[in-house]
């Protein structure tokens, strides 16, 4: 089995405090940028990263979700288990792997989300939420009346991404049982594929933000509310998704700009966007209303470089191909090794 790499960026700097008006409706122009600049660089890369390696008596396969709760980091991976592995010594503390029907057990994981200790596992197959405790003890679980794709907690329910009756995507709130109350920001195109990227995050000051697949509209949800607000629409002018475009198996493929992670700290938002085959990146300085952006470089086998795909408070999280990390970078290196855990600096990537 191929070692996995999976690596931490610390998140864009803080500038300033602002006030939650700055945030409404924000335009951000993507229609130029500089497409010479190379983000992430290898020589970025190879100053930046240190690293934790993960070993454990249980296998870790490709990841395929994950979630972090201080310094635990749970990996849904695809074969099916879920493990618990300590950020302080890489060890995997715990690994459950329990497909069924039985009571608990869960047959198609999709996605993982921590909060206030609990660790939560959306099951497609059965429209179940599994809610465990820090060591992945099964606590309690609810079903759903409809399917999701993608999950976090809020303070007061639950926040999903789901599949609606015409096969678009909307954004549906239910309580602690599950229960939906409201549905928003639905999305007519049609869900035949999905980019499988985050549709939720929440950053530092614990604001949730949210988005439906191949949208570029990025919205902030409002607890005292109970619903979403247009915080982002991201401008790509002639490069943007075609209306014609109604399959996301057909804007996948396209030549068209669209929004695929996106990622935000108290003054800053990250994203990055696909185009053919060139990686882009892009980053908004809420105060300053600035945009740096450029493209990464292709791997030398032509492949598009990593990208992050997980935000916990200011931390970015990505994977990326075990052939490209240096062992000079990396400290207590050893062929047992299951996966390494890089940290990343990018403070200064797009500044």
């Amino acid at each position: 089995m191929k070692p996995i790499v999976i690596t931490f960026l610390s998140a864009l700097p803080l500038v300033c405090g602002c006030n939650r008006e700055s945030f409404s409706e924000t335009k951000i122009d993507i229609t130029c940028f500089d497409k010479t600049s190379a983000f992430p660089d290898g020589t970025q890369i190879k100053k930046a990263m240190k690293s934790v390696y993960i070993h454990g008596q249980k296998l870790l396969a490709e990841p395929k979700d994950l979630c972090l709760e201080d310094t635990l980091c749970y990996i849904l991976d695809a074969n099916l288990s879920v493990s618990c592995v300590s950020l302080n010594s890489g060890e995997i503390i715990k690994q459950i792997h329990t497909p069924g029907n039985g009571h608990h057990e869960y047959i198609m994981p999709q996605a993982l989300c921590s909060y206030g200790g609990f660790v939560y596992l959306l099951d497609i197959a059965k429209r179940n939420i599994i809610k465990y405790d820090r060591m992945l003890t099964p606590i309690s679980s609810f079903t759903t009346d409809f399917t999701a794709w993608d999950l976090i907690k809020t303070g007061s329910g639950f926040l999903f991404l789901s599949l609606t009756d015409n096969q678009g995507t909307e954004i549906v709130y239910s309580n602690e049982e599950g229960e939906k109350a409201y549905s928003f920001a639905a999305s007519d195109i049609v869900a035949d594929c999905t980019p499988g990227n985050k549709s939720f995050i929440r950053n530092k000051k614990g604001e949730i933000y949210l988005k439906n697949p191949f949208e570029n509209d990025i919205y902030r949800w409002n607890e005292e509310l109970l619903k979403p607000e247009l915080a982002y629409r991201i401008d790509y002018g002639s490069n943007g998704i075609s209306q014609t475009l109604k399959k996301g198996s057909d804007i996948l493929f396209s030549d068209k700009y669209r929004t695929d992670t996106f990622f935000a700290s108290e003054n800053d938002m990250f994203f990055s966007y696909i185009n053919t085959d060139s990686r882009f990146y892009a980053s908004y300085n809420i105060r300053e209303n600035r945009v740096n952006a450029g493209v990464a470089n292709l791997s030398p086998d032509n492949n598009i470089p990593f990208y992050p795909r997980w935000q916990h408070g200011n931390l970015l999280v990505g994977i990326m191909p075990y052939e490209e990390i240096n062992p000079e970078n990396t400290v207590q290196w050893n062929d047992s090794c299951q996966a390494v855990l890089m940290l990343f600096d990018m403070n200064n990537m797009l500044y």
